[in-house]
C-alpha cells in the first residue's frame, strides 16, 4: 500500500510539473492576443473579403469595412499596399501567396491601429533605406505572424509603434531583420 502511494504521489507530482511548465507558454500566447483583438462590424459580425472579387489587394482594402478580415488567394501580387484601417490580411499560405513589391518602396505601409498581417511571402522593395518589407508608422496593436519577408531594407520597420506582436516570421535576405524606432511595449518572438 505504501508503494501504491508513493507512485500515486509520483504521478501527482509529475503532473504539476507538466501543468507548471506550460503556464509562460500559456502566459505568452495571453499576452499576445491581448493586443490583437476581433474588431467586428457595426452590425456586431466579422465581414470576410476575398480578394479574388476585386482587381488587387489595395482595392479590397479600399472597400474593406473597419475588423474586416481580407482573403488572399494563392498566386503572385505586384504591388504595394497601404493599410490606413483596422483589418486583418491572411494568405492562404505563405509559401504561396506572394507580394512583389518590384523592387521599388515599402511592400506594406500600415498607418492604422489594430492590424493583422498572417501567411504571406512579401518581398522585393528595393534594399535602400526606407524601403521595407512591412513599415509601421505610428501605430499600435499590430500583428504579424507566419509570414516570410525578402529582399528588403529592413523586413520590418516599426516608428513609434506600441503594443505589437512580431512572431513565427521568417526575415532574410536584407540589411535589418526587425527595426523598431521610438516603440515600446512590443513582443518579439521565434522569428
Amino acid at each position: 500500500d505504501l508503494l501504491k502511494a508513493l507512485c500515486s504521489e509520483e504521478e501527482n507530482v509529475m503532473s504539476l510539473k507538466k501543468c507548471v511548465s506550460t503556464i509562460p507558454i500559456v502566459l505568452s500566447l495571453l499576452f499576445a492576443f491581448s493586443f490583437v483583438g476581433c474588431v467586428s462590424s457595426s452590425d456586431g459580425t466579422n465581414v470576410i473579403i476575398h480578394v479574388h472579387d476585386y482587381s488587387s489587394i489595395q482595392q479590397a482594402i479600399d472597400n474593406a469595412s473597419v475588423g474586416a478580415t481580407i482573403l488572399v488567394d494563392a498566386g503572385t501580387y505586384h504591388e504595394h499596399i497601404n493599410i490606413d484601417k483596422s483589418i486583418s490580411l491572411v494568405g492562404e499560405d505563405r509559401e504561396t501567396t506572394i507580394i512583389d513589391g518590384g523592387d521599388s518602396q515599402n511592400v506594406i505601409s500600415i498607418t492604422s491601429n489594430n492590424v493583422t498581417i498572417e501567411s504571406l511571402t512579401i518581398t522585393k522593395s528595393i534594399i535602400r533605406p526606407y524601403d521595407n518589407g512591412i513599415n509601421v508608422d505610428r501605430s499600435r496593436g499590430i500583428f504579424v505572424h507566419n509570414t516570410t519577408i525578402t529582399g528588403t531594407y529592413d523586413g520590418i520597420n516599426g516608428a513609434y509603434c506600441s503594443s505589437s506582436v512580431f512572431s513565427r516570421n521568417i526575415i532574410a535576405n536584407q540589411t535589418n531583420g526587425v527595426m523598431l524606432v521610438g516603440s515600446s511595449n512590443n513582443l518579439l518572438s521565434n522569428n
